[in-house]
């Protein structure tokens, strides 16, 4: 049966945003096809869609164990994933006929199925959309010259070798990769938070948060939080490897009048962070939206999935950036007035219970919070990424407007 065939990294951040646009898709009556690894179908399952394994397309995410892949490296590491992951999709096209692609627009190996199967495609933005004007401001200026930024990428001139000799595209240069517009583009925050929001043209469309319980994350003892103010705390699926920093945490909200819910990883041994004040749940995970619910504060790692599922619930952040993009966001956070960046080098106790006191009694952090929760729930979320879908494949009137 034709339909979507959905193409994305194995990223959660990437992943969960997804999800509910899937769920609408097939509620209305849409065939989606999903590809993810193997170990990824649990989490596509309850969507409705027909998952189908594939290769890992960026298994730098989950083998190196918390520390940040560099910037310069993301390039190459995009381009070897489709080579690992394109014959299967291909197979795949061939076997299920989708009628078009939605893909991660960090996940080369949609953009490129969908041009050798000569299929439509969207793309979605699960973190900042991209223009020129963008991508000059994020760098500072560093792609001024384009081919000079590209000669300094490790292992990226040999993967496009690669590439283009086993599937015959034409070789893709750094800005192409980096700026390729679809017709339609989806991406999962408001414009307002965007940088440069108003330079996007009708191409593409901001739906904001895109939210739906997760069944995966195991329950809460919700009551624990009652009796003061509440904050929590994550680093998220990715670079929380980091037993310093929840040592900090420990220490510094025993003995407040804080409820506090630390959500850890898989990736450190809780055992090893010594005492836990009875004023603290500490778990490898939590059902972060039900948390975010009761939260006066959200110390994060400015992941965007997590930023704009605090910023649904108008939930100030304390940012701690655990690489590039996180820095980005932790600046625009504190630009926009919605809380505040705390460099990892800069947390203490005393820093980081301040930050958050502070964050919580602060009326003008409050109203700006609520201004742009409004903008982010304007936006639709997934209820109106499907609608846009469906509008571009011609199976729905006009959407929203």
């Amino acid at each position: 049966m034709p339909g979507a065939l959905f193409v994305n990294i194995p990223a959660r951040g990437h992943i969960n945003p997804t999800l509910p646009v899937v769920a609408d898709l097939v509620a209305r009556g849409e065939h989606v096809i999903y590809c993810l690894p193997p170990e990824d179908e649990l989490l596509i399952r309850p969507t409705g869609a027909t998952f189908r394994p594939v290769a890992n397309s960026f298994p730098e995410a989950r083998e190196r164990k918390g520390r940040a892949m560099s910037l310069s490296e993301l390039p190459a590491a995009g381009v070897r994933g489709a080579i690992r992951t394109l014959p299967e999709l291909l197979e795949i096209v061939v076997a299920d006929k989708p009628s078009y692609v939605v893909y991660d627009a960090y996940c080369l190996a949609g953009r490129l199925v969908a041009q050798l199967a000569d299929l439509p495609a969207v793309a979605t933005y699960a973190t900042y959309a991209f223009n020129e004007q963008v991508l000059f401001s994020v760098t500072s200026g560093r792609l001024s010259d384009p081919s000079s930024a590209q000669r300094g990428l490790p292992g990226f001139d040999e993967a496009m070798e690669e590439l283009v000799a086993k599937f015959g595209v034409p070789p893709i240069g750094l800005l192409d990769l980096l700026l390729h517009p679809e017709p339609l583009n989806i991406a999962f925050l408001p414009r307002e938070f965007q940088p440069a929001g108003e330079t996007f043209d009708d191409r593409w469309v901001f739906v904001g948060p895109s939210l739906a319980p997760r069944p995966e994350a195991e329950a809460l003892p919700l009551e624990h939080l009652e009796g003061g103010p509440v904050a929590y705390v994550s680093l998220g699926t990715v670079y929380n490897e980091r037993p310093d920093f929840f040592r900090t945490v420990l220490r510094a909200f025993g003995g407040t009048g804080w409820r506090v819910v630390v959500a850890t990883g898989n990736w450190v041994d809780t055992g090893d962070l010594g005492p836990v004040p009875d004023n603290v749940i500490l778990r490898p995970w939590v059902p972060q939206l039900e948390v975010l619910a009761k939260a006066d504060v959200f110390v994060g790692h400015g992941g965007m999935n997590s930023t704009m599922e605090a910023l649904a619930y108008a939930v100030p952040l304390v940012v701690v950036p655990q690489q590039s993009e996180q820095r980005v966001t932790a600046d625009r956070v504190a630009e926009l007035g919605l809380g505040q960046r705390l460099d990892p080098g800069d947390v203490t106790p005393e820093s980081l219970l301040e930050a958050v006191t502070t964050l919580a009694s602060e009326p003008g952090v409050a109203e700006r919070l609520a201004a742009m929760q409004k903008a982010a729930l304007a936006g639709g979320g997934h209820d109106r990424a499907a609608a846009e879908i469906l509008r571009f494949t011609g199976n729905l009137g006009p959407g929203p407007a």
